[in-house]
């Protein structure tokens, strides 16, 4: 679970998170690290990566999910290797931007199906994530633009995630805010990132 808190000036608007995730999941045989080499098939939910760089491996069973709502949230979750991060990216950009009325706070809880027990000798597995602080400068542009410079289309693991958290406060440089106009930004210095690191076990 994150929280996205606005203060009584402005409404808070986001459109893209990462969560930095580590840990091991199970194939029903063997118990396997989470973005290592390995010559099994996959695990259920998050897939192993089975090739440095394989981009086809994608995320299933992954949904975000509004908790006051209880309702999920419309958007893309993509899973990658990343060389910028300790651990993978679990990448989520929401379909439209979701808001953050002024004054108020939302919780959001990433839900998923994991293969994380097995029979046999391979153990119980767990998933360790937490949303980095990746940005080390502040960039501003649209929304697309940025999510684009964060999540890289290609998701290979040579392009590297720079940003964890794109929003924007609403003071757009156009005469409307939109996912286009120009005053969308990253996690730099934003306040609780990075968070702490949770562990589903």
């Amino acid at each position: 679970k994150y929280t996205v808190s606005a203060d009584s000036a402005n409404d808070v608007y986001w459109n893209a998170v990462a969560f930095t995730v580590s840990g091991s999941l199970g194939n029903g045989t063997n118990l396997l690290t989470i973005g290592t080499d390995a010559t099994s098939t996959t695990a259920d939910g998050i897939y192993i990566i089975v090739a440095a760089g394989d981009d086809t491996q994608a995320v299933s069973n992954i949904k975000l999910y509004n908790t006051g709502t209880g309702t999920q949230v419309a958007g893309t979750f993509t899973y990658r290797a990343d060389t910028n991060a300790t651990g993978y990216t679990l990448y989520f950009v929401s379909t439209a931007e979701e808001t953050v009325a002024k004054g108020t706070t939302k919780t959001y809880e990433v839900r998923g199906d994991f293969n994380i027990s097995n029979a046999g000798t391979s153990g119980l597995g767990s998933i360790s994530t937490k949303i980095s602080d990746l940005s080390a400068a502040v960039q501003a542009g649209a929304a697309a633009a940025t999510v684009e410079a964060s999540s890289a289309d290609s998701f290979t693991t040579t392009t590297t995630t720079a940003e964890s958290f794109v929003w924007s406060d609403g003071s757009s440089v156009a005469p409307v805010h939109s996912l286009t106009s120009l005053d969308w930004t990253n996690d730099w210095k934003v306040a609780g990132v990075p968070t702490t690191t949770l562990t589903l076990k």
